[in-house]
């Protein structure tokens, strides 16, 4: 027997803005970046609604992964390096280079970022999280979406595909996550949004409108096995 929850997201655009503004002034400063991303998370995950009435919450802590934010942020840098290089083709060869080993190093960071931040999101459910999507299905999905960006709108299917399978890695019991949305859906709204965007004010309206979207299109799936009442007679 089977039972499906639905999740929508209740904050607000005022509140990103607040809350966005915190973590952006927090990374100019490099080391407490970990701190404003912490903020975010604790925001993000307490305004998540559950139609069976589930409570969410974060208890992750900037300390335990400060290191791996500071690294995610210098790396960034290092494609600049080829800044350096006078000769404009060897230039953009070295550019290319490092810039696909940035990929490579980053998705190592940001997996173990994700691990720990599923793994501390609580439900007062009792229910426990974890993610468990490899280093090479998560950088392969990476690189789609760095080359179908050149497709101009083939990036929101690639970004959906990798969203559902996101979200089937996500575990937690007998219950599975499932992604409902398309790919034509996130692309007409992150065009919308991009326009909006251009206004700079609206940034956290339409960036909340996006969100609130993905999360509509989070379905928990929750399957209890039957009981097998031979075998218990046996």
């Amino acid at each position: 027997m089977a039972s499906e929850t639905k999740i929508e997201f209740k904050g607000t655009g005022l509140q990103a803005l607040g809350w966005g503004l915190v973590a952006v002034i927090l990374s100019t400063f490099i080391i407490p970046t970990a701190w404003g991303a912490v903020f975010l998370y604790r925001w993000f995950v307490r305004n998540l609604s559950f139609s069976d009435g589930t409570q969410a919450s974060f208890e992750g802590r900037g300390k335990q992964m400060w290191g791996y934010f500071v690294l995610a942020i210098l790396l960034g840098f290092t494609p600049q390096l080829s800044k350096d290089i006078k000769d404009p083709a060897t230039s953009f060869i070295v550019f290319l280079a490092l810039y696909f080993l940035v990929i490579a190093i980053d998705v190592a960071i940001y997996l173990k970022i994700l691990r720990w931040f599923i793994s501390n999101i609580r439900l007062s459910c009792g229910t426990e999280l974890s993610f468990e999507g490899s280093y090479r299905q998560y950088l392969g999905w990476m690189l789609l979406i760095v080359f179908s960006v050149f497709t101009v709108i083939g990036w929101a299917w690639a970004a959906v595909a990798m969203l559902r399978w996101l979200f089937r890695n996500i575990k937690g019991g007998e219950s599975e996550l499932v992604f409902l949305g398309s790919g034509w859906g996130l692309l007409w709204r992150s065009y919308l949004a991009a326009v909006a965007s251009f206004f700079i004010v609206p940034i956290p309206w339409v960036s909340v409108w996006i969100v609130r979207w993905i999360v509509k299109n989070i379905l928990i799936r929750q399957t209890s096995q039957p009981v097998n009442l031979t075998q218990n007679l046996q």
